[in-house]
């Protein structure tokens, strides 16, 4: 997991739980986060560290909307809620299809963008900076990864922001 924790925050050195954060996650338990993303569980969150300042947000979350079950991913954000990166710690989508979801056409729609909410385009090019292409052929799995982030999206903004 530290992987793609680094993955999505290379800019910290270091990560470290913190106590808030850690009491947040364990209060919603073992419950569907918020039914307006599916059945999405938040797994743990990690602050990034880089010094003595933060570096950026590390929020894992799992769904288990994907086509051929769970997907697991990291969501890194920056200080101020902007998605640095999303990075997958299970995604067993069909090959040639939900699988392309990890691929970087997919995952690099997320980057860089500050949203309080991405949305599932499903036609074609979208000019919107927080519309997120679906994949052909894979609308289930770009849909569940979409509600994950959104997760991590409002979670940030209800305990961190």
């Amino acid at each position: 997991a530290t992987a793609s924790y680094k993955e999505v925050c290379p800019d910290a050195s270091t990560f470290i739980s913190d106590e808030k954060l850690d009491a947040a996650v364990e209060k919603l338990g073992d419950d569907v986060y918020d039914e307006a993303y599916g059945s999405t569980f938040l797994n743990k969150v990690m602050v990034g560290m880089s010094d003595d300042s933060i570096a950026g947000y590390v929020i894992s979350v799992t769904t288990k909307d994907g086509y051929e079950g769970n997907i697991t991913l990291s969501v890194g954000l920056l200080p101020d809620g902007t998605v640095n990166a999303i990075s997958f710690t299970e995604l067993n989508e069909t090959a040639g299809m939900g699988m392309l979801c990890g691929e970087s056409a997919f995952r690099d729609q997320f980057c860089g963008v500050k949203t309080d909410a991405f949305l599932l385009n499903k036609s074609g090019e979208s000019t919107q900076a927080n519309a997120i292409d679906t994949v052909s052929g894979a609308s289930t799995s770009s849909g569940a990864i979409v509600n994950a982030v959104n997760t991590a999206l409002d979670f940030y903004a209800t305990n961190i922001e």
